[in-house]
């Protein structure tokens, strides 16, 4: 009896989690989302965060996200992890200008998570700085799609001895 009741209750979980399954995909289709729209969106956590503009980045980023880092230090790779709330608070403080452009970006998107991955290049106060490697992670809310974590490599200036170009 107790073997029955078990596959009742797995075969329950089956079909609702089928129905939910299907209920999102509606929901995402009513979305209708392109790379475009999250290109659209990844420049507009750039521009924010040239502009030093906390209101965009607080709409556009979801609360608890982490911003995290790697670059090739003297004994081997560092990290650094910021949160949104962290980024958010530092930013009108940056005295550099930020700019950063991507490079051939490559987006996959199937239903409420996408990722974007691409080249980028840093110019701080207009100048190179350094380039590396940018990924996104975008989740599909209910108002639409929003950041939900950013990691980069950073590959310092004196590592690409021939400048932007070399990225």
């Amino acid at each position: 009896m107790q073997s029955l009741i078990v596959r009742i209750v797995v075969v329950g979980m089956m079909f609702g989690s089928f129905n939910c399954a299907q209920a999102e995909n509606a929901v995402v289709l009513e979305h209708a989302t392109t790379e475009q729209d999250l290109l659209k969106l990844t420049n507009s956590y750039f521009t924010a965060l040239k502009e030093k503009d906390t209101a965009t980045l607080q709409r556009v980023v979801l609360p608890g996200s982490q911003f995290t880092f790697v670059y090739e230090g003297e004994s081997g790779p560092v990290t650094n992890t910021t949160t949104r709330e962290e980024l958010i608070s530092s930013l009108p403080y940056w005295e550099a200008q930020a700019d950063e452009t991507l490079s051939d970006p490559q987006i996959f998107f199937q239903g409420r998570i996408a990722s974007l991955w691409s080249r980028y290049r840093y110019f701080s106060n207009g100048e190179f700085s350094h380039c590396g490697v940018d990924t996104f992670t975008f989740m599909l809310l209910a108002d639409g799609w929003v950041i939900s974590a950013v990691s980069w490599s950073v590959e310092k200036a004196e590592n690409t001895k021939l400048g932007p170009d070399s990225c």
